[in-house]
């Protein structure tokens, strides 16, 4: 909805989301993606992870240096930091590693054994878990590799998860995010 909101507000852009209400109160809402809108919505995990790596293959976007990671990124703290109060990567992105996790578009599930280009997980997985990324200010750095993934049911709500927008159309198929 906030991707759709922000999208609506900059006029040009079409919202990236269908929306249905549900039937009843115990129905879940059913969202559907518009892979050619041009509005705001969630990376993919795989967009997500080439943003946090901007270009290297190490463990973290500056390296496999763990004494450089609280430079770049908020772990064991007490809360969450202001955005942009520790080291962006090389492309210019804050917050890549730790701080909060973010929420992507993809369910988790085991990847495809084949090699793909910007994969989605587009059915729930066997726990209807979608996934998020980065590691948060709650865990250890471990957790902030350019690599590791987690997830959880997208109808909880945790102070330690978050969410980064991206914009513009995706070269997927039309799919059902319910």
């Amino acid at each position: 909805m906030f991707c759709n909101w922000l999208s609506k507000r900059e006029k040009n852009l079409t919202p990236c989301y269908v929306i249905e209400t549900p039937a009843s109160p115990d129905s879940q809402f059913r969202v559907r993606l518009i892979p050619n809108a041009t509005g705001y919505r969630l990376p993919t995990e795989a967009e997500w992870e080439y943003a946090c790596r901007a270009g290297t293959a190490s463990k973290f976007a500056f390296g496999d240096e763990d004494e450089l990671l609280d430079a770049y990124g908020v772990f064991k703290s007490r809360g969450a930091s202001p955005i942009g109060s520790k080291r962006c990567n090389r492309w210019g992105l804050f917050d890549m590693h730790g701080n909060v996790w973010e929420w992507c578009q993809d369910w988790l599930t085991d990847y495809d054994e084949a090699e793909v280009e910007n994969p989605l997980a587009a059915r729930p997985g066997d726990q209807n878990q979608r996934v998020y990324r980065g590691g948060s200010w709650y865990h250890q750095a471990r957790y902030a590799l350019s690599s590791n993934r987690s997830g959880t049911n997208p109808l909880r709500r945790n102070e330690r998860v978050g969410f980064r927008v991206v914009r513009g159309p995706w070269n997927v198929r039309p799919i059902d995010l319910e």
